[in-house]
């Protein structure tokens, strides 16, 4: 796992030093796109039989009412061919984006019972908010992994190069830890 967290780090921090002369519209695509594709990259480097599609949308039928939807997250985690795991992906986390995801995995749970989860660069939630919100909907919500530590700065975005954060080893293996426990 150590060369993994060595190839996730170095793309994470390219990819976030290539944003710092970009727009605010891009830097916040940029930054969601890198997340997922970080997800994606930790979740196919577990070995074979690990497959990450991104942007995957899931029809919902609701018989009561004879009407469908789709619901999509930002990584659908496929172990030997078997969905095993559904990823929100956040370049940070703020309580109206954790809510949104918890309603998007109520939707999902409708289809699937596999782990749901959150991942962000940066939290920006207050942890009382964030412990009532996964008290509140743990049977939809398995909860949120960080991967960079520190509170979210507004004033001090880890785009440009003086404030860029690596991806905290702990925090990183702790995401791997849940992934390998997925059956």
């Amino acid at each position: 796992m150590e060369n993994l967290y060595n190839e996730i780090n170095k793309y994470h921090l390219e990819r976030h030093l290539a944003l710092e002369n970009s727009s605010g519209g891009e830097i916040r695509k940029a930054r969601g796109s890198l997340v997922e594709e970080l997800v994606k990259s930790i979740w196919e480097g577990l070995g074979e039989g690990h497959k990450a599609v991104l942007q995957q949308k899931h029809e919902i039928y609701f018989d009561s009412i004879d009407k469908s939807m789709k619901v999509g997250c930002d990584v659908d985690c496929y172990k030997d061919e078997k969905l095993a795991c559904i990823v929100e992906c956040k370049a940070y986390l703020e309580k109206c984006y954790l809510e949104r995801a918890v309603s998007d995995f109520r939707y999902l749970n409708e289809t699937t019972k596999v782990p749901k989860i959150v991942v962000a660069l940066e939290e920006s939630i207050d942890p009382n908010t964030y412990e009532i919100i996964k008290h509140l909907h743990s049977d939809v919500f398995d909860g949120m992994y960080i991967l960079c530590s520190g509170k979210r700065n507004a004033s001090k975005p880890m785009y440009k190069s003086q404030y860029l954060k690596p991806i905290e080893r702990e925090l990183f293996n702790n995401l791997i830890n849940f992934f390998k426990e997925i059956k």
